[in-house]
């Protein structure tokens, strides 16, 4: 599935849970992923279907390493403490 095909079906996703449970257009969001790359690619997909329905996206994200093909311990303690971090500072921005 490329990179249009997978944005449409988010956004068909998030337009079919607005029928069900009403409009998001009060609604916000704050994107996270982890992924063993590093990138943000799935946080801009998502970003995309979400602001289509309506859903205000912060600015912010956090992106973490994921296990990759060797695995190894992620996400770290120091990944953790930085997602903990990042999810203060979202929803301050949130209550703003």
């Amino acid at each position: 599935m490329n990179c249009t095909d997978t944005v449409a079906v988010l956004t068909a996703i998030a337009k079919y849970a607005a029928i069900c449970f009403g409009p998001f257009s009060r609604s916000k969001a704050a994107l996270f992923c982890c992924n063993a790359k590093k990138d943000d690619k799935a946080i801009q997909q998502m970003k995309e279907a979400l602001t289509a329905v309506g859903v205000k996206v912060l600015p912010q994200t956090y992106v973490c390493s994921g296990k990759g093909f060797l695995g190894g311990k992620h996400p770290s303690e120091e990944e953790l403490k930085g997602a903990a971090k990042w999810a203060k500072e979202c929803a301050a921005k949130v209550s703003e």
